[in-house]
């Protein structure tokens, strides 16, 4: 969580906090825009049953979402309650938390921060709840798909504010911050398949790339509180510019996965692009292709980690933008699938739940 410079204190181009922090001051000098971002922290908590190679079972197994069942009240609860005051110890706010879907899963929500110091946020949050569960002789994963079914996901809560006040008077309507905010996404979605080598950069990372599984479905769309989509707009009050980047989990370098969008999103504002896909109101996997068609729906997500690095190898507009660390990244994750691919399951498993 630290900048990284030469010896003349210049940032090196091969800093992900760099990168992000580039695109975010174009932002506000030329558009007077600021991103505000709120992360969702899906976490599994595991006991490992045997120490070589290593293997887990959840620590609970009888929880549904939203619920807490007699096992989560005796083994979950007072472990959430202890992660929950470390983690207002150190400063960190969580407005939620709650039980997840899958077995020993559960989420935790951070309140919303200016983007680097969110990211600088959860990554202290992820190891606070770590270093808790460690004394606890469990292991946290974020791992995306430790086990068949439902899987982690790491959520952000993007928004777009005006920073160009006059006083105490915005200088913007908001039919002028629906614009700029409709193109910032439209830049988005136009480059998502090739941001997806970022933000979900694991071969595990695509087991969650479903349909009906509220993970965000396998179609690049976006729909008000449409949970089938990567992106999904929040709806409520008029004015909130809440978007959910739904297609990133928890093993993505968050800075970089970040720069992708924020520096895909500057280039949607410079080139004023329209947003070509409409407000998607159903799921795409539930209707016919003249449905999809009626909203713009035409491309899918990256079905695999190879696909989505051939994507971003295309995309050389977006690597012009994020600089020379896009080009070492690329080297950098062919190097480490060709090293995963020659494990077996049990190991290749053990190695990215020890390190996510």
């Amino acid at each position: 969580m630290s900048n990284w410079t030469d010896e003349s204190g210049n940032p090196t181009p091969v800093c992900p906090i760099h990168a992000l922090h580039r695109h975010l001051h174009l932002l506000d000098k030329e558009f007077g825009l600021n991103i505000m971002i709120g992360f969702e922290l899906e976490v599994i908590f595991l006991r490992r049953t045997s120490a070589s190679p290593p293997s887990y079972a959840p620590l609970t197994t009888t929880h549904s979402w939203g619920t807490f069942h007699p096992q989560d009240l005796t083994l979950a609860l007072p472990l959430l309650t202890e992660i929950e005051c470390a983690l207002s110890a150190a400063g960190i706010r969580v407005q939620q938390f709650h039980s997840e879907a899958g077995q020993g899963q559960y989420e935790i929500v951070l309140a919303p921060l200016p983007a680097i110091d969110a990211i600088h946020t959860l990554y202290q949050a992820r190891q606070i709840v770590q270093h808790i569960a460690e004394a606890a002789d469990l292991r946290a994963t974020f791992h995306p798909c430790p086990f068949p079914g439902a899987g982690n996901a790491s959520h952000a809560h993007i928004s777009l504010n005006d920073t160009s006040f006059v006083s105490e008077v915005s200088g913007r309507t908001e039919e002028e911050m629906d614009s700029l905010e409709m193109k910032f996404w439209a830049g988005v979605l136009d480059h998502l398949e090739a941001i997806c080598a970022f933000s979900m950069p694991e071969a595990e990372s695509y087991e969650r790339v479903v349909e009906d599984h509220w993970t965000g479905g396998v179609w690049i769309a976006w729909g008000t509180q449409n949970r089938e989509v990567p992106l999904r707009r929040i709806g409520g009050a008029r004015g909130s510019r809440r978007w959910e980047v739904r297609c990133l989990d928890g093993c993505a370098n968050m800075y970089l996965a970040m720069a992708a969008i924020v520096a895909a999103g500057y280039e949607g504002l410079q080139e004023r692009k329209e947003m070509r896909l409409g407000d998607c109101e159903v799921n795409p996997a539930r209707v016919n292709e003249e449905v999809r068609f009626s909203y713009g729906i035409s491309r899918r997500l990256p079905g695999s980690v190879w696909e989505a690095l051939q994507k971003l190898g295309e995309d050389e507009a977006l690597r012009d933008m994020i600089g020379a660390i896009a080009d070492d990244y690329m080297v950098m994750k062919k190097v480490e699938q060709n090293m995963l691919e020659e494990m077996g399951p049990a190991e290749r498993r053990a190695w990215l739940v020890e390190r996510y």
